[in-house]
């Protein structure tokens, strides 16, 4: 699957699953480490709350030399995003998570700098690789013969 198509494919889940609709797309030039912010509906939060979700689609496996020359600033980027980086209505003030979405896998001194940063951080990197895609996909029901009536969905909220 290209990125563009595996970037929307998670646009669209998010809007149709989580979000309730409420999905940017913000890949391209000035993106700063997200490609798409996805608001978490508050209904689905027990606690009621709305989060801000950062996330950032790649495709392929992720190298040492990937995540430390590209994605590792692309992440901060998007921690760091200033408050007219938000969606109308939202802020820094609402509950942020930075999440990482790869159809591959990440090699292990990036997992190493991912839990460093975890450490570290008070928003941790959240990572869904290969099989955690594949999981949350299962998780609600979405399966693979669903992706073709998904990108059609997309298209028509131009994600």
């Amino acid at each position: 699957m290209s990125e563009p198509d595996f970037r929307r494919l998670i646009r669209v889940f998010f809007a149709k699953i989580i979000s309730k609709g409420n999905v940017q797309p913000y890949h391209g030039a000035g993106e700063h480490g997200k490609d798409t912010i996805a608001i978490v509906d508050p209904i689905l939060d027990p606690l009621k709350r709305t989060e801000i979700l950062f996330i950032q689609v790649k495709v392929g496996d992720i190298s040492s030399s990937d995540w430390r020359n590209t994605i590792l600033g692309q992440m901060t980027e998007a921690l760091n995003t200033a408050a007219t980086g938000y969606p109308l209505g939202f802020s820094k003030d609402n509950p942020r998570r930075l999440i990482l979405m790869t159809n591959g896998e990440l090699q292990p001194e990036v997992h190493n700098s991912i839990k460093s940063w975890n450490e570290n951080s008070l928003v941790p990197i959240e990572v869904f690789d290969n099989k955690g895609v594949c999981k949350l996909f299962e998780d609600y029901g979405v399966k693979a013969g669903d992706f073709q009536a998904l990108m059609d969905y997309a298209q028509s909220l131009n994600l």
